[in-house]
């Protein structure tokens, strides 16, 4: 199916509900866009083609916006453990945030301070070899995508 991509907020896209019920997501999923994977959500664009998406999103996608691109569904392998060396103060809260979010080498991943319970967000960078760094602390995501 060919989305149009317009401004939408980060993290998660808005597709048209008879779309996304088109696409087998009745209630939302995910969906790979351009050269990364977003979560979508039913709600209201301005026409039937358009995707919301967020800057983040826009950006992992390597697309911009107006551009018309495919836009699939997609079942993503799960990782089962993640390697931080040396531990972030709050690992389980990074491994937390992280939960259900879809990452692709390449990517670049937000946690704010909310999902942290801190004063100050993280921004993460999906590398080549599929792992994460954050201020020089390594995440390797052993099993793939997350």
């Amino acid at each position: 199916m060919r989305l149009t991509l317009r401004q939408g907020t980060d993290p998660t896209a808005i597709v048209d509900r008879a779309m996304l019920a088109a696409l087998g997501l009745p209630t939302g999923g995910v969906v790979s866009v351009g050269e990364t994977y977003v979560r979508v959500q039913p709600g209201s664009t301005p026409n039937p083609t358009v995707m919301l998406v967020g800057p983040t999103a826009l950006s992992n996608s390597r697309l911009e916006l107006g551009q018309s691109t495919d836009v699939k569904r997609v079942v993503l392998t799960t990782a089962s453990t993640v390697v931080v060396d040396p531990a972030p103060e709050d690992a389980r809260g990074v491994a937390k945030a992280l939960m259900g979010h879809p990452v692709t080498p390449g990517d670049t991943v937000t946690i704010p301070a909310n999902r942290l319970g801190t004063d100050e967000g993280l921004t993460l960078a999906v590398v080549p070899d599929a792992a994460v760094l954050a201020n020089g602390i390594l995440v390797s995501l052993l099993l793939g995508l997350l």
